[in-house]
This record gives structure tokens, sequence and C-alpha cells, in this order.
């Protein structure tokens, strides 16, 4: 198991997604915020693959839960341009019907995610940690990482 990239991941999650300083940032600075949350979300992805799988342990304590309306309004203020964008499904259907994805609420879900990972670190095992790190990313937030990093692609790209 790879704990250190783990950490390290969610680290740089956390850097990425911070207010920056009140400096009445230029357009560029913003380019190079959204570059680097970019590029915290694969190293995420990258940590998700270099993360072991571990076995669940029910003896741990349960991480107390993110406040998940303050996580948004703060990351809503950090990001204000970020908004609604389309999601397909990934499937050869052509009925397939276009949904709706909101980026704030990708990030919110996948901060709230991670410190309850960065808990489990501090209170209870690497071990702990690393499953809840592979069960989240499997079942949960790594959609919300998909979806919001294909946004950020089209975003600064524009393709």
């Amino acid at each position: 198991m790879c704990v250190a990239a783990m950490k390290a991941a969610i680290t740089e999650f956390e850097v990425a997604i911070a207010p920056p300083p009140h400096d009445g940032r230029a357009e560029s600075d913003e380019t190079q915020q959204l570059a680097r949350l970019l590029a915290a979300l694969d190293g995420l992805a990258v940590a998700y693959h270099a993360t072991k799988t571990t076995r669940a342990d029910a003896d741990h304590p349960h991480a107390p839960r993110s406040n998940y309306k303050q996580l948004r309004s703060e990351l809503g203020a950090t990001f204000p341009s970020f908004g609604l964008y389309a999601v397909v499904t990934p499937l050869p259907d052509p009925d397939t019907e276009i949904l709706m994805g909101d980026a704030i609420d990708d990030l919110s879900d996948i901060a709230g995610e991670l410190r309850e990972v960065g808990w489990r670190l501090r209170n209870t095992t690497a071990e702990d940690a690393a499953w809840t790190f592979r069960f989240g990313f499997e079942h949960h937030w790594g959609r919300h990482l998909a979806d919001v990093r294909s946004y950020l692609h089209f975003v600064l790209f524009g393709c």
C-alpha cells in the first residue's frame, strides 16, 4: 500500500481548493489555479492506483461528517466561475439522456470524502484510511473526479 502517495495527493488537492489570496488576481492567476486543480485531480487518480486494496475493518469509529453546505459555500467562493455542465453516460446507447453535472457539488463531495480519509489517517489506521480512499473512489467520488476533470479540461483548453 502506498499511503505516502495517498497523503500527498490529498494534500495537493486541499492546496488546490484553498481560497487564493485576495490580491486582485489576474486572469492568468485564475488559469494557474485551475491548472493546479486539474493536476491535483490527476494526482488523486494516480494515488488510487498506487494504493493497494485492503480489507474493511468495522472495529474503527465512524469519522465525523463534513458540513456539505459549508464546503459548497467555501468552494463556490473560491471558484465563482464554476457552474453546471453536460454529462452523458459513456455507453453506446443512442437514447442516452443528457444530464447536468455541478462542478461545485463535485468538488464538495470529493473534499468531504477526502477529509474523512484524512481523519482516518490521524485517528485509526493507514489500512482503514486506504480502504476508505479506495472505496470512495470506486463508489462515489471517483465519478465526480472524472466528471469535473472533463469539465476543467474543457474550461482550460476548449476541447
